[in-house]
C-alpha cells in the first residue's frame, strides 16, 4: 500500500521529532534530542520575529509520522520604494528511506512557491544547486564568491597543509611550525604593504549595539535597490543569534568613527581556527576602505590568520588593494517572479549578508547538551 506523504507548516508539537531527526541525522546522536537543540529550533523557526504564518518553516509527514523538514526564516525587504519579504531558507532534511522518492523536491518546490517574492538559500551545497535549479531557481555567482585576505601567510599555509594533509609526520610538522613566523616576519610588509597603513589617522572603533545598527543599516542602505529593513525585534533576535553560537568563536561587532563621525560598521567572528570571518561589513562606498581596514587592524592585533568573508554590497572595490584569494564558497541561491529583484542581487545592489540567512541557523556544530 503506498505511503501517505503530507506536507504542512510546522507546529510547536512538531519540535521534538524535528530535533530527533536532526539529531539522528546530522548530529550523530541517539534518538532524542537535548532540551537545549529543541529550544534553539524553537527560536529559529517558530517563537521567533523572523517567522511568518504566510511563509512557514514546513514538516513532511509519512503516514503522520514526521520524515522530513524545512527550515525557512522570513526577512522584511524593500525593492526600490516596494515592501518584499524574502523567504531564507534554512536546514532542508528528509529520511534517508524517503530520498528515492524526491521528498526533498517536494518540500523545496512548496517552499518556494510561497507568498514571497524572493525566496533565498546562502549554506548550499552542489546537490541543492543542482535540485534548486531544476525547480527554476538560480544561483548568484557573485555572492558564492568567499575572499580571504591572509595577515600571516606562512602559519596560514601551514595550517592549511595540517588540515589538509593529516599525514604529515610529527618532526617535520613541528620544524614547520617554528619556521612559519618567522617566515612571516620577513614577507609582512612586502606581502601586505596596505596592511601597514592607517586606515585613517583619526578612525577609531566603539562596541556596536542594536541601536547603532539599526540606526546605520537603514543610513547606509538608503540607496542600495534591495535592501532588508530591520525592526527592533528582529536585529535584537539577530545579535541574539550571533552570540547563541559559541562554536563559531568571539564574536567582534564593532561601529567605526572617523574623527568622532559614525561611518560604519562590522560584524566578525575570530574563530577557533585562528582566522576572522566577516558575517556583515557596512559602510558607503567612498568609506568602505577605512571600515575594512579598521576590521584587518584588528584582526592583526589579535594575531589572526587571516580575515574571510562574501563578497556584497561595497566591498568588491575596497578589496583590490589587497592580495585577496578569491574561491567559490557555499553557493548562494535564488529564485524570484521579479526581474528587478534579481537584477539588483546580481549587481551587488543590496544590504544583504550573512546574519541574514542560514549562517545564524547553525545547529550542527553547537555543543548542546
Amino acid at each position: 500500500m503506498p505511503q501517505q506523504i503530507d506536507i504542512r507548516p510546522l507546529r510547536e508539537d512538531d519540535l521534538p521529532s524535528v530535533a530527533a531527526l536532526y539529531e539522528q541525522l546530522f548530529r550523530g546522536g541517539g534518538d532524542q534530542a537535548s532540551p537545549e537543540l529543541i529550544h534553539a529550533i524553537d527560536r529559529l523557526f517558530l517563537s521567533t520575529p523572523v517567522h511568518d504564518p504566510e511563509i512557514p518553516s514546513l514538516v513532511l509527514h509519512v503516514d503522520a509520522k514526521l520524515a522530513g523538514f524545512q527550515g525557512v526564516q522570513v526577512r522584511q525587504c524593500m525593492i526600490d520604494t516596494r515592501p518584499v519579504r524574502l523567504a531564507s531558507l534554512g536546514p532542508l532534511f528528509v529520511i534517508p528511506e524517503l530520498r528515492a522518492r524526491a521528498a526533498g523536491a517536494q518540500l523545496l518546490k512548496r517552499t518556494m512557491a510561497g507568498a514571497q517574492e524572493l525566496s533565498a538559500s546562502d549554506g548550499a551545497s552542489e546537490d541543492i544547486r543542482r535540485l534548486w535549479e531544476r525547480l527554476g531557481g538560480t544561483m548568484a555567482v557573485t555572492q558564492s564568491i568567499e575572499w580571504t585576505i591572509a595577515l600571516a601567510p606562512a602559519r596560514l599555509l601551514f595550517e592549511e597543509m595540517a588540515s589538509h594533509h593529516r599525514v604529515l609526520v610529527r618532526a617535520p610538522a613541528k620544524a614547520l611550525k617554528l619556521v612559519a613566523p618567522l617566515g612571516d616576519r620577513m614577507l609582512a610588509r612586502r606581502w601586505q604593504p596596505m596592511l601597514h597603513r592607517p586606515a585613517g589617522s583619526h578612525a577609531e572603533t566603539q562596541p556596536l549595539t542594536t541601536e547603532r545598527f539599526l540606526e546605520l543599516s537603514e543610513e547606509l542602505s538608503s540607496g542600495a535597490a534591495f535592501r532588508v529593513v530591520y525592526a527592533h525585534e528582529v536585529a535584537e533576535w539577530i545579535f541574539e543569534q550571533l552570540t547563541a553560537f559559541s562554536c563559531r568563536g568571539e564574536l567582534l561587532a564593532r561601529e567605526v568613527l572617523l574623527r568622532g563621525k559614525p561611518i560604519g560598521a562590522y560584524i566578525a567572528y575570530h574563530t577557533p581556527a585562528g582566522k576572522v570571518m566577516t558575517m556583515n561589513i557596512q559602510a558607503r562606498p567612498a568609506d568602505m576602505h577605512k571600515v575594512l581596514g579598521m576590521l584587518l587592524q584588528e584582526a592583526k592585533s589579535r594575531n589572526a590568520l587571516a580575515v574571510t568573508g562574501r563578497l556584497e554590497g561595497n566591498l568588491p572595490a575596497a578589496l583590490m588593494p589587497y592580495r585577496a584569494h578569491y574561491r567559490y564558497g557555499t553557493r548562494v541561491l535564488i529564485d524570484s517572479r521579479h526581474r528587478e529583484i534579481l537584477h539588483a542581487i546580481s549587481a551587488l545592489d543590496t544590504n544583504l549578508s550573512r546574519i541574514d540567512g542560514e549562517w545564524l541557523m547553525d545547529l550542527r556544530n553547537q555543543p548542546y547538551a
